[in-house]
């Protein structure tokens, strides 16, 4: 039998299983056993070295690992993705952030462009210690199947996750190697590579300007605060959006930043519009929720990303919040984030309090 034939009956026969029984609670929580559905000895090549083939489960985007890194207790581990926040970039970031009693054991965290059509969205972080490997992406959804560690799990659907994407958590055994990338796999068992990336199909980063923040004039998608005390502006950066044709659906471009102190307290904006055509509205927001406290904005936490360096990748195993580089954002309390609709844009504040942010956001408009 060939093993794209074999992928593909391990992965039918996974998602039969998968809707045939129920998962209790407990299960939800993490820490269950990987489903095992098929042990195969394959000749590859018509060789006599044999390769076993592990079926399992993606673990979901949030959960509780009974044996995590931490070596004291359980961990939470919540993995991320949003919209890259820094102007004249279109693109993702993604985070794993693993705690135990309420301490942060250690963050995974990236930003990267969207460069063409490829699978790979915000993928992949690899990473692990003496207690295991663990790894974590998010693919578009023509991605049916990884291959990590020996085992064949199928991507998972979560409504967490920006639309046209699928997503998987791995946790693999301990090895003194080196973090290994995954392989992602269609429907069919055919591998998917990732496209090379030449001058033809790269992501613009559109130029930046300067401009005065009290003033910015009339330039599409600049900021403008209302004349109140306590209100400062510091400084805007905005770029001009242009009509892209991009493959992956559901993607934003952030066409302006802005800095300004409320009441002393220094918060960053950032307006990302639709990034095919900036005139059509936006699409939803992953990972956010309605703000009780203040009706009409959205909150989400540590996903704050404005002036984080475009392409890079931190792994902290220390612990520390996740996107928190030395770089302008260190002006920001924190990384959490509230957003609110203004036309087809939506305007994000990031840093502070939730009621810091709501007030900044009431008095700002934008040509987005």
């Amino acid at each position: 039998m060939r093993l794209p034939e074999l992928q593909r009956i391990l992965i039918d026969g996974a998602r039969r299983q998968e809707r045939a029984a129920p998962v209790s609670p407990r299960r939800r929580l993490g820490g269950r056993r990987p489903l095992i559905l098929a042990l195969a000895v394959l000749l590859v090549g018509g060789s006599a070295g044999a390769a076993v083939i592990t079926l399992s489960r993606s673990k979901p985007l949030s959960g509780t690992l009974a044996q995590g890194p931490s070596p004291r207790a359980a961990s939470r581990y919540r993995i991320s993705v949003f919209p890259y926040m820094t102007a004249g970039w279109s693109g993702w970031c993604s985070s794993a952030v693993f705690d135990s009693h309420s301490r942060r054991e250690v963050s995974d965290y990236g930003c990267f462009a969207v460069e063409s059509g490829g699978p790979a969205v915000a993928c992949c972080g690899s990473f692990g210690d003496q207690r295991g490997e663990y790894s974590y992406g998010i693919v578009s959804d023509g991605v049916a199947s990884v291959h990590w560690d020996g085992k064949v799990v199928p991507t998972i659907k979560s409504p967490r996750l920006p639309p046209g994407t699928r997503a998987f958590f791995i946790v693999g055994r301990a090895r003194n190697l080196s973090p290994r990338l995954p392989k992602l796999f269609d429907s069919s068992g055919q591998e998917i590579p990732n496209p090379l990336i030449s001058r033809e199909n790269a992501v613009e980063h559109l130029p930046e300007i300067a401009v005065d923040p009290r003033n910015p004039s009339n330039r599409p998608c600049a900021v403008r605060a209302s004349n109140v005390p306590h209100l400062v502006p510091l400084s805007q950066t905005v770029t001009t959006p242009v009509p892209w044709p991009r493959r992956q659906p559901g993607a934003f471009l952030a066409c302006a930043n802005a800095i300004y102190k409320v009441n002393g307290v220094t918060l960053g904006i950032a307006v990302l519009v639709d990034a095919s055509n900036a005139h059509r509205p936006a699409p939803p927001l992953p990972e956010l929720q309605p703000d009780p406290g203040h009706p009409g904005l959205l909150a989400g936490h540590e996903l704050g990303t404005i002036g984080f360096p475009h392409g890079m990748g931190v792994f902290n195993g220390g612990g520390g919040r996740a996107f928190n580089t030395t770089t302008r954002q260190q002006e920001f309390a924190n990384h959490d984030i509230s957003a609110r609709r203004f036309g087809p844009a939506w305007i994000i504040a990031e840093g502070g309090t939730p009621a810091q942010r709501a007030t900044l956001l009431a008095h700002l408009t934008t040509g987005g």
